[in-house]
């Protein structure tokens, strides 16, 4: 989870608490690096820039950011493997996939500095509710959590749970592992916190718990707070970025900005403090895929106030995300949007997807079919479906070119049973 092969990433414990004014001096000297970095050795980028008639000349500060132009996921499918830096293949990098979930999938590479700095990140995060090196952490989600070489010397000890087992099995795990903190996705919690007994909850008593992925809502928090006796914060975080933000003990969300540029748009200008806009981002630091102003898919509201847990990183205030719904299967279980999502994830030759349900025996799958899709994948998402969902569902499958969108977010599991 925390690749740390060198010190380099370190300062960020460091910058956390340093001025607005000296992190946005920091922001602009990374900024004028890779945009550099971008123009020498990305072919995508270099194509882009002289386009437009600019050149790394013309970017020194976080206003001259808006001369470039901004990117989509389809922008960068399309240009794939063009977008790569020179220097840098899949061999030699960490390779992951979207889900396609915000409505395109695209590959990306990370080189090893920038996942040293994600990992430094996450910790950050973590520590700055309370984690020390010698707590467990529980993480319930869909796969593995990657590895920790942290852990090899005794420290930050990661165990894993399925997500998607069922909620007694669960909370039997946690409780044999008795962790300091539960990382879990708010849907998946909020089930835990309906069916824990009271006496579980005594044994289990963890410090606090941190969700992701999904919209924390303030019920789902209210709830699980209620139920769990610990405070809930929430942490922001994407497959192009990794961690983006993270909440304090103050419950405000830290945008990690020693690592990203983050803007808030609306008809492509920036709005006031407070006012939603669509959100823009820019990686600070991954030479091997470079992501400049990139259309993340996100609606959000930046807060232009200071933290009073003293740290200078920049808040976000309001972030409406991609908000999906539960399904129900034909006897009315419950089935959480995160796995009915995960479902898609073998399936590089899927570029975008979208599952709607308005009746119980029955789900509709949009599906934008990439080069190498087959029938046998259609046959093989069918049967996932009905292994869920029950034997006598009904699956169908509607081919289409795009997905459409609203205001500019996508909802990927839609249920108006």
């Amino acid at each position: 989870m925390f690749p740390i092969s060198s010190l380099s990433g370190l300062n960020a414990f460091i910058l956390q608490w340093k001025s607005p004014h000296y992190i946005r001096r920091y922001q602009e000297k990374r900024l004028r690096y890779i945009v550099r970095y971008a123009y020498e050795n990305s072919h995508f980028y270099r194509n882009k820039f002289r386009e437009c008639g600019i050149t790394p000349l013309d970017i020194h500060t976080l206003e001259d950011l808006r001369k470039i132009p901004t990117v989509t996921k389809a922008e960068l499918r399309k240009n794939f493997p063009q977008v790569i830096s020179k220097g840098f293949t899949e061999e030699t990098c960490t390779t992951e996939s979207t889900s396609g979930s915000t409505g395109e999938r695209i590959k990306i590479l990370h080189d090893d500095n920038a996942l040293v700095r994600y990992g430094v990140n996450l910790l950050r995060g973590h520590m700055a509710l309370g984690l020390k090196p010698y707590h467990k952490t529980a993480y319930v989600r869909y796969k593995p959590v990657n590895p920790n070489p942290l852990e090899k010397m005794g420290f930050f000890k990661f165990y894993h749970i399925f997500s998607d087992l069922a909620p007694g099995i669960i909370i039997k795990k946690l409780k044999e592992i008795s962790p300091f903190t539960i990382n879990c996705y708010p849907t998946v919690m909020y089930l835990l916190a309906k069916q824990i007994l009271d006496e579980d909850v005594r044994f289990l008593s963890p410090h606090h718990i941190v969700t992701w992925s999904e919209k924390l809502t303030p019920r789902v928090r209210e709830t699980v707070e209620e139920k769990f006796g610990c405070p809930v914060y929430d942490q922001y975080g994407a497959y192009e970025f990794h961690s983006v933000a993270f909440e304090c003990q103050r419950k405000r969300m830290h945008i990690n900005a020693d690592t990203l540029i983050m803007e808030f748009l609306k008809n492509g200008e920036p709005v006031s403090p407070g006012e939603r806009g669509e959100i823009v981002m820019t990686n600070l630091w991954n030479r091997a895929m470079p992501f400049i102003r990139y259309e993340i898919g996100d609606i959000g509201a930046f807060s232009d106030d200071i933290c009073e847990c003293g740290r200078g990183l920049p808040l976000i205030d309001e972030l409406e995300g991609r908000i999906e719904d539960s399904c129900q299967t034909i006897t009315g279980e419950v089935v959480l949007p995160s796995r009915v999502i995960t479902l898609f994830y073998p399936y590089e030759e899927i570029d975008a997807f979208q599952v709607i349900q308005r009746k119980r025996d029955e789900v509709r799958i949009k599906v934008v079919r990439g080069d190498s899709y087959s029938q046998k994948i259609e046959n093989e998402i069918c049967e996932k479906f009905k292994s869920i969902f029950g034997e006598g569902s009904t699956i169908k499958m509607d081919y289409v070119k795009e997905i459409e969108k609203k205001e500019g977010k996508q909802r990927v599991v839609i249920c108006e049973v």
